[in-house]
């Protein structure tokens, strides 16, 4: 004895599209917020509070010192050596009004320095010892104002 199938009548399909849509838009922010390049050079510090703090507009270098001593320039992690690197390369590709004629000239660009607040001094040191070796003398460092607006 054979079955005999009944004919179900089913709707047209439908795909709610609302969550596809979520998904899309989801991934736009997600991709607009992690390619901020205009900070690809700050590393995430816990940086030492200060009264005097001041912003500054135009730093040129960045470097930041891990609290294990990791150094970070240029958006990249970096021995001490491939620093100074870094730094004569700089130096030596800087237009001729940022620097003397006299080949023993420092350079006028500005080396801001950020350092976590729990790294040791002589990591601070080997930077300093570095910007002064390769010819970069103006340095800052980083703070934060807590009073500030």
């Amino acid at each position: 004895m054979a079955r005999k199938r009944r004919k179900v009548d089913l709707p047209p399909g439908e795909m709610d599209m609302t969550s596809m849509i979520d998904c899309v838009f989801l991934l736009i922010i997600f991709f607009m917020l992690i390619t901020d390049l205009k900070k690809r050079d700050i590393v995430k510090l816990k940086l030492p509070n200060a009264e005097s703090a001041v912003k500054e507009e135009d730093e040129k270098i960045i470097i930041n010192i891990e609290r294990k001593g990791a150094v970070w320039v240029g958006g990249e992690k970096c021995t001490f050596d491939a620093l100074r690197d870094y730094l004569r390369r700089k130096y030596l590709n800087l237009p001729a009004g940022d620097k003397e004629a006299d080949s023993n000239a420092y350079a006028s660009i500005l080396v801001k320095i950020r350092v976590d607040q729990l790294a040791e001094f002589r990591d601070v040191q080997q930077v300093l010892k570095a910007c002064i070796d390769e010819k970069f003398y103006k340095t800052t460092f980083a703070a934060l104002n807590h009073n500030a607006e």
